[in-house]
Order: structure tokens, then sequence, then C-alpha cells
């Protein structure tokens, strides 16, 4: 069984695991070394080694405090020396060295005690001196030093236990001494002090692997002594003592180093010894031994930085992408007698975090769609030919469609008005 010092010797610092780093990686093209949007920090967060941290669907901010045996939930916007909105501590919590933490679709808050080998579960809502509603531990459950937890839609529980180098399933029924689920353990699985766990949306489990400096991924059903379907590891992958992880909503896979200062970010098919998309990492990022990771709805990012006993919010390295909002400025010029119109318009100032790809505009009079053309460039020239339906020209009020696409869709129509007469 390992040794459990790992957590404990960031409270000195780099201390013990700063030794596992050799060196550290050379900055590349991709380095992004921006500061934090907010920073939670200060006497009145009550925070000690902070280092697991998730959200809620309301964007609350939860964090693992190691030291003092507490988890602090923060508001979504915190900043500075924020107080928490609520916090757990005190003995009947059952809180002892927390490492991780989870929400469930249903509110209930899941911690891996590192101390005591076990999972405590809170409900909704639940604040001070409070005895968890449920908690997992004993000899059945091959807990050995659990540091990373994660919780799927059906409220399966998942847990990197480090010390024994095991990932742990345990089905939303299981309760006290239970024997686990599944288990992923054994020599082909490539598990190495695994320290996080992320179940994407996609089906696959993602552990990293402290001292192997891998991440390895698994079918969502896998059992026992199985390899991984992928593998992320080399000296190209920039990964240094890997802790926690999670997912954006394209897949791409976000990862806490903790010796190197820096979060690295994967493409979501990402295999090998290839090398990140990107690196968060340089002094304006204020990163220090970085635990937690976790990714909101909107890819913000935020990191449980255990120097400094800080939680760092990062506006996101890779924007949502969404449908694009409506055209400004549209405009007809030309008036009624006029053998031809031209429509232009400005594109959407919200392209969607994508390039605008094209542009459809639709003539339409009353509710007859008289024309239909989809165009690059932001204007298109109308004729008195392409406004006949039936071979027949309809004088009166028109009105001229457009509207914007990206990648993820069409955006909201805009609409102008104009009138043709008999020349």
């Amino acid at each position: 069984m390992k040794t459990r010092t790992l957590l404990a010797a960031g409270t000195a610092g780099v201390g013990l695991i700063a030794a596992t780093l050799a060196a550290a990686p050379t900055a590349s093209a991709a380095d992004v070394n921006r500061p934090p949007v907010q920073v939670v920090s200060g006497g009145n967060t009550g925070l000690n080694l902070a280092v697991g941290v998730t959200r809620d669907k309301a964007g609350r901010l939860y964090a693992a405090s190691y030291s003092n045996n507490a988890i602090r939930i923060f508001g979504p916007n915190a900043n500075g020396n924020a107080t928490p909105l609520r916090s757990i501590q005190g003995g009947a919590t059952q809180l002892s060295a927390p490492a991780d933490v989870a929400v469930d679709n249903a509110g209930y808050l899941y911690v891996t005690n590192e101390g005591t080998n076990k999972i405590t579960v809170y409900p909704p809502g639940a604040n001070g001196n409070v005895a968890p509603a449920k908690q997992i531990s004993g000899a059945n459950t091959n807990m050995s030093a659990p540091y990373g937890i994660d919780v799927d839609s059906s409220g399966t529980v998942y847990i990197a236990s480090f010390g024994n180098d095991r990932l742990l399933v345990f089905g939303p029924a299981k309760n006290g001494n239970a024997t686990p689920t599944r288990q992923i353990t054994g020599g082909q699985t490539e598990l190495s002090s695994p320290a996080g766990v992320e179940v994407s949306p996609s089906g696959r489990i993602y552990v990293t692997n402290y001292s192997a400096n891998t991440v390895t991924a698994y079918q969502k059903t896998a059992n026992g002594n199985v390899p991984p379907v992928r593998l992320i590891g080399g000296l190209q992958t920039q990964l240094a003592t890997p802790w926690s992880i999670d997912t954006d909503s394209s897949g791409r896979l976000y990862v806490a180093n903790n010796t190197a200062a820096a979060v690295t970010v994967y493409g979501a098919g990402a295999n090998g010894n290839k090398a990140p998309l990107t690196r968060l990492i340089g002094g304006a990022t204020q990163l220090a031994n970085p635990y937690g990771v976790v990714v909101d709805a909107n890819h913000r990012l935020s990191v449980g930085n255990g120097s400094g006993n800080a939680l760092l919010t990062y506006k996101a390295l890779y924007p949502k992408v969404t449908k694009p909002g409506k055209v400004r400025n549209l405009k007809v010029k030309g008036k009624p007698r006029a053998k031809r119109w031209i429509v232009d318009w400005k594109k959407p100032s919200k392209t969607g975090n994508a390039p605008i790809n094209r542009y459809q505009v639709v003539v339409k009079k009353g509710s007859l769609t008289v024309h239909k053309e989809f165009r690059k460039p932001t204007y298109a020239v109308l004729t008195r030919p392409e406004l006949k339906k039936g071979g027949k020209l309809r004088y009166g009020k028109y009105k001229v469609i457009v509207r914007a696409h990206n990648k993820k869709g069409w955006g909201p129509n805009a609409a102008k008005t104009f009138r043709v007469k008999r020349r």
C-alpha cells in the first residue's frame, strides 16, 4: 500500500511531490499566460489547502478544504476574500482530509475522505455540522487513499483509489461497507497512483495517473484487468504529476498538473505521445500546486490552488460554440420602381465563438416565399425577375429576411420591408 503523504506535503509548498519533477517543461507556442478573472482567497473563505473543486447546476463552486476538514460552497461569481454561502464542517460531518467533491443531478454532494478511506454524501443544501445522509466505507470497499470522485447521470459513483491502483465503481444504491459494483485493477490497466477521475457524457472514464504522468481512458462498462482504450503519455504531452481532470462540452480534456503549475488541454480523441492543444501556465496565471479542476457549462475553468489557499477562475480557453446572433444593420437600397435592389447587412456582433460560414436570404410577399438564396458575402442583389413567383410579379410590400449560420446552426431572423411598384 502506498503512503498517503502527497496532499499533506502540499501544505509546505512543493514538498515531497516536487522531487518527482526533474525539470519543468519549456514554453510552447500554445502556452497561455493569462490572469484569472476571479480569485477567491483570504481569511473569510475558510480555505486551508484547497484541493478538489466542482460546480453544481446553478454554478455554485464547491471546494474541498483538506487541512481543516471542511467543504466550502461559494456563489457562481464569488471573488476576493469572500465568505462561503455554506460550509460543511464539524465532528458530525465525518470529514477527514477531504480530497475531492462531486455533485449529482439531484444536488447531493459526494466527498472522498483520504484520512478515513470513506465516501460521505450530504443532502442538497447541507450546511454546518451535519451528519452525512450516507457513507461508503469499510474493508469490502477496497478503498485506499481515495482521491478523485465523479458521479454520472444515473447516480453511479466512480472513485480513484490512489493507494492501491484501482478505479472503484459503486452503484447508486450502495451504502456502508459495500462491495464495488465493478473495479478496474491489474497490470494491464496501466493505473499508477490514480488521482483524478472524470466520466464524460460520451461514455468514457478518464483517469489521471500521478506516478506515471499519464491519462488513461476506459469504456464506461470496463471491469477487471482491462487495458485502456486510449493512453495519453510521454514527454510531448507535458503531463507532470497530473492530479484532477475534467471535460468540456466538446470533449476536450483539462488536466491539473500539480508540480508543473499548469493546466494542460487535449483534444477529445487525444491518444499517445502528443502535445497538448494548450497549456495554461506562467506567472500571470497565479497557478501554484493546482489540484482540482472543473470546467463549467460556458467553459470557464476553475482550479483549486493548493499553494495560497485559493480558487482561481479563468475565462474560457475554448469558448463554448453557440448559434450566432442576429445580423446587424439590415438595409434594402433601391426605389420602388428600380430594376434591382441591394440588400446588405453586417455580421452579428455575437458570432457564437465560431466563424460565420454563410447567410440565408429569403424574400416573402405576404406568406408566399418568392426567392431564397445562400450567400457568403454580406450583401445580395435582388432583381425583378427573381421576385416573380409562377411567372408573375406582384406589386406592393415585400419582406426580406436574413440570418447567419455557423457550425452550431442558424441564428435568429432579421427582417426589413421594401416596396415594388410598376415601372
